[in-house]
């Protein structure tokens, strides 16, 4: 099951999973607020075949980079 994207923490707005591509290099992966446009860290497959888990993995490491809230028990 996919996991649901937090608000964001500084406006409360809704975020969505954004994909940066210029065509020579994996794709840049990241979770952006839609309206002040605060993001997570960026994140990349790491093998140049971006194959579908290799970008699924990125994407769920920029989904809980985004989901990750001061006072979580996960970092």
């Amino acid at each position: 099951m996919a996991e649901l994207l937090k608000r964001c923490p500084f406006c409360g707005s809704e975020a969505y999973i954004a994909f940066e591509n210029n065509g020579l290099l994996p794709p840049t992966i990241y979770v952006e607020c839609r309206e002040c446009g605060c993001r997570s860290p960026d994140f990349e497959p790491t093998e140049r075949s971006n194959t579908l888990s290799d970008i699924g993995e990125a994407v769920s490491w920029a989904v809980r980079g985004w989901n990750l809230r001061a006072g979580d028990s996960d970092g």
